[in-house]
């Protein structure tokens, strides 16, 4: 991506963490056509957008999510996959940056039926899963074995989080001037921040309560604008 879209969608003058929330909001919503992990919604991320917002809003930075769903038709115009005939299941999941006391807030509010997995630049990493790799998409069809078709995995998560934290500084820090007050943020953000994924076993109940969650966490923090607090 040349510099002139990253700086169009992208490239503004930051005043602090809630300039880099409400950019991220807004890709969700369509109002910019890029970030630098993301170039276009998925379709099934359209469906939960609105609440997605929000959550970026609050300093849950997403770059990958999917809604949960229970037993819904192979033939399904957004979800379904897989040929006729079949069934298919996901577990709510999502992917994201935040800070040091989003992650904490978020850590107390998470249910047993959620797990959470979390690393730093530095390759620091925490996670409550008791599994290296755990399915988060699946599909039931006649005359064939389960099939699984994505998971989540600890080790392709941790070979990711390299790309995931460099891009901060390839595509959006190298916009600025070196020491301006925005190259300074994105590096701060670069360095204090974690790369999270959160997976709802309990696909039954919706994409509803993953999103609460992020609600609760965000309540108990507040929205400060600052990095250390996001």
């Amino acid at each position: 991506v040349d510099e002139a879209d990253r700086k169009s969608a992208y490239g503004i003058e930051l005043a602090g963490a809630a300039t880099i929330n409400e950019l991220f909001a807004k890709f969700i919503n369509g109002e910019i056509k890029r970030l630098p992990w993301c170039a276009h919604l998925e379709e099934e991320t359209q469906v939960i957008k609105t609440p997605l917002a929000a959550v970026c809003g609050n300093g849950f930075l997403t770059i990958n999510s999917q809604p949960a769903i229970n037993g819904v038709s192979s033939d399904h115009a957004i979800y379904g996959w897989g040929g006729p005939g079949g069934l298919v299941y996901q577990k709510g999941y999502a992917e994201f940056f935040c800070s040091p006391a989003h992650l904490a807030a978020l850590k107390s509010v998470l249910p047993a039926h959620m797990q959470y997995s979390a690393v730093n630049c530095k390759g620091q990493f925490e996670t409550s899963a008791k599994s290296k790799v755990v399915a988060v998409t699946w599909g039931v069809f006649p005359d064939q074995e389960i099939k699984q078709p994505t998971v989540v995995d600890q080790d392709s998560f941790m070979v990711w989080k390299d790309e995931a934290f460099a891009l901060w500084l390839k595509q959006w820090k190298s916009l600025y001037e070196e020491g301006s007050a925005s190259a300074k943020l994105i590096q701060e953000v670069h360095d204090t921040y974690h790369l999270v994924t959160v997976v709802d076993n309990n696909f039954v109940t919706g994409e509803g309560e993953l999103l609460r969650v992020f609600d609760l966490a965000s309540a108990k923090i507040g929205k400060t604008g600052s990095v250390a607090s996001g």
